[in-house]
């Protein structure tokens, strides 16, 4: 850096230092950030315009249980630079920070740091007191790694008072947010076959799912399985073999036509449309008739495919329904009650299928909730696969390999698929049927996709696209968690199944009769209070009530920043209002699915306004072969390493500047070094050729101070280049104003 000039020029276009030609950005830039903290310029900016209106912007709150990434550098560098410019337009824009506390990421962290991977190892080998304890420790383990490079990078953000998702009143805000959708009839439990991870043994919710898919391979199996009358083999296609164990039933399309056709010395009946793309063209087709038909004539077949010790071998029904079609597979599909939300519906509805809907105890289930088959399961021989990982490929393969020797296999083919995976821990979901608390979101469809109607969206095609597509196929949403460090669902219920939603710790307080300073699990768990509910005579049930076991999910947390940042409705209402919507939000594209659906979820359930006006969506950052970063492929870049060898100004810019945001980045050190040479050393170079001329007509410049001609009177080359800066703000203005920063 320059040395400092011993007596500093009155003139503000005279430089107070001298200029090094060969300055190295990284140190430069370290000194513009000590003089920032020195003079607290951040909050002197806020100070200065404490009257103006306000600009808003909501940071979506990161969790802290791990080092930022170079992903993180891209969203904080697009989330500063529109605050920035519109401070510089003269708005008070106040950035306050804020953490994710709660949910399956800092779990699975506690969980890895403790050595165990089981909730029975928690519950019994930890305690949830320690576990829990542990996740709030761990919570900000990284939170000064987090403070510097935010720093680091230039985003100016206010993290000293920051909100954060496990505080007492961020908890009591998101309660009284429950307790008005129950109020509104919109909280329900329900049973229903629900995305379950089987390694961290609960519920996960649609967005939560949607961040989890990957591409799979997965045998396809089309089982030949014998009518209950003759020796025709109904063809059943499947590529979900684990779920074979839990068949009740298969069902076929009421409308398709269906052969009956014979190949080799077998005859299979399979949808007419698939005769040839399974059982090859020489395949003689013998007679036809519709799903309605077929399942009049045949009634049904044999089983259970596999052996249970509390299933005797018998008939099962062929049941018919619109779900199935004949696009691929054969036409029909088995139906496993417990694995699939389409099973369960029509099962329940078949009077010949021993399943009622209203007594859970009636649906067959062979696997576990940590996804291993029970005892009940077992192989031709006699053996018992208990215990066994249901996803395991070994596993697969002695299933197949099963019916392979019961010769109910016609044959095995692979297929490749996206198939959801645990958002957290990478495990592969099951669909599994149990009872969940939820939202009724779908009963908003028209509401929400009304309020979209009124943001603008960067890109615009991810309005009626991406998201709008999203909101039109909603879906309830899966609010709770069978886990330990989260919101407490707020929600007590007796003996007799009277429920009640606590809005506030003083309710709580009033009706138990104790306060709580902290009120996760377990401590919240011990309150009881007696059921308040009255009967149609007005007599009060009395009967303890009890807190149901579960927390919620953490995208609820972070969706309910808007007001629960401040402890709404508690206090700090003007507040809330005066920054209630968000002008801006900025987050990767995936968070359609999360938290940009959340926070408008919740307002639309709030009957608010959409909470934000306008969101860009950045696109992923893929290393130099186009592959995404992952610390498990080695591909990773740190961001330590750029800024320390260019600077933050110069990842800026690439990022700024080499492409759309949205359309995502092909990482690149080199061109991060380009940009430096390029621009920012020739930027430089102009700023040094500058002040080096300046200094030489230092005198003219001093005695023209106070004395500037009208820019009718200037010279042509001074009014073009006033002209061209004027032109050149107009522009970026323009640009910024659209949320274009290329």
């Amino acid at each position: 850096m320059g040395r400092p000039v011993s007596d500093p020029p009155a003139h503000p276009l005279i430089p107070r230092r001298e200029v090094d030609p060969r300055q190295e950005l990284p140190p430069l830039e370290l000194e513009v950030l000590a003089r920032w903290h020195e003079r607290d310029v951040f909050a002197e900016s806020l100070r200065l315009r404490e009257e103006a209106e306000q600009w808003v912007f909501y940071e979506g709150p990161p969790t802290a249980n791990g080092p930022p990434g170079i992903h993180h550098v891209l969203s904080r560098v697009f989330k500063d630079i529109y605050p920035r410019f519109q401070t510089m337009r003269g708005y008070r824009v106040e950035r306050k920070g804020g953490w994710d506390c709660h949910g399956l990421p800092v779990e699975i962290a506690v969980e890895q740091k403790l050595g165990i991977s089981s909730k029975a190892e928690i519950e019994e080998k930890i305690g949830i007191e320690a576990f829990n304890a542990a996740c709030r420790e761990s919570v900000f383990a990284y939170v000064e790694d987090w403070n510097r490079l935010t720093e680091r990078i230039g985003f100016w953000l206010d993290l000293e008072h920051a909100y954060r998702t496990l505080d007492e009143t961020y908890i009591e805000s998101v309660w009284w947010a429950l307790a008005q959708i129950a109020e509104h009839d919109l909280l329900y439990e329900g049973h229903k076959v629900v995305p379950y991870c089987p390694r961290c043994e609960t519920t996960l919710s649609s967005h939560e799912v949607a961040l989890g898919y990957e591409d799979v391979v997965d045998p396809s199996l089309y089982l030949k399985l014998p009518v209950s009358a003759g020796e025709d083999r109904l063809l059943v296609w499947t590529t979900t073999p684990w779920t074979l164990p839990g068949n009740v039933a298969v069902a076929v399309s009421p409308t398709a036509s269906y052969a009956r056709a014979r190949a080799g010395d077998e005859i299979f009946v399979v949808a007419e449309d698939r005769v040839a793309p399974v059982l090859g063209e020489q395949a003689d087709i013998l007679e036809r008739f519709s799903g309605s038909e077929l399942v009049e004539r045949y009634g049904s077949y044999r089983g259970p495919i596999f052996a249970a010790e509390d299933r005797e071998a018998g008939e099962l029904p062929i049941l018919a329904d619109t779900f199935v079609t004949t696009e691929d597979g054969t036409g029909i599909v088995h139906l496993a009650p417990a694995f699939g939300e389409d099973d369960y519906r029509v099962a329940a509805a078949a009077p010949n299928v021993p399943f009622d809907p209203r007594n859970a105890g009636t649906l067959y289930n062979p696997v576990r909730a940590d996804g291993t088959y029970d005892a009940r399961t077992r192989s031709r021989e006699g053996r018992s696969y208990e215990g066994r990982f249901v996803k395991d490929p070994v596993l697969t393969e002695e299933l197949i390999a099963d019916l392979r020797e019961r010769q109910l296999l016609l044959k095995v083919e692979e297929y490749e698929h996206s198939y959801p995976h645990c958002w957290r821990c990478g495990t592969p979901l099951l669909y599994y049927a149990k009872p969940s608390w939820y939202i009724a979101t779908s009963r908003l469809r028209e509401q929400l996709l009304a309020a979209n109607e009124t943001v603008s969206w960067y890109p615009p095609h991810v309005k009626h696209g991406r998201f709008g597509d999203w909101l039109k196929n909603n879906v309830d949403w899966a609010l709770s968690r069978e886990r330990y460090w989260g919101t407490p669902l707020p929600v007590w219920r007796c003996k007799r199944g009277h429920v009640h939603v606590i809005g506030s710790f003083q309710e709580l307080t009033e009706r138990s009769g104790e306060t709580l300073e902290d009120h996760h699990r377990p401590y919240v768990d011990d309150l009881t209070f007696p059921c308040p509910h009255t009967d149609a005579d007005g007599a009060e049930c009395g009967a303890r009530a009890q807190r149901v076991p579960e927390v919620i999910d953490v995208w609820f947390d972070s969706g309910a920043m808007p007001f629960a940042q401040h402890h709404f409705p508690f206090e700090h209402r003007e507040t809330f209002e005066e920054r209630y919507p968000a002008d801006f939000i900025c987050e990767a594209q995936d968070q359609t699915r999360g938290w940009f659906y959340s926070l408008l979820a919740i307002a639309t359930l709030m009957s608010w306004p959409a909470p934000y006006r306008n969101v860009v969506c950045l696109g992923l950052i893929l290393d130099e072969e186009g592959q995404k970063m992952s610390k498990s492929r080695g591909n990773a870049v740190e961001p330590w390493p750029v800024l320390e060898s260019y600077g933050a100004d110069a990842l800026r810019w690439y990022f700024f500047t080499s492409k759309q945001p949205w359309d995502g980045y092909r990482f690149s050190a080199e061109a991060i070094g380009e940009g430096v040479r390029l621009f920012l050393k020739q930027l430089w170079s102009t700023y040094y050729f500058y002040v080096l001329y300046a200094k030489a007509s230092e005198r003219e410049l001093q005695e023209a101070q106070g004395n500037a001609s009208p820019a009718s009177e200037l010279p042509d080359l001074d009014r073009w280049a006033l002209s061209r800066t004027a032109a050149t703000a107009e522009l970026v203005a323009e640009r910024l104003d659209a949320y274009d920063a290329t």
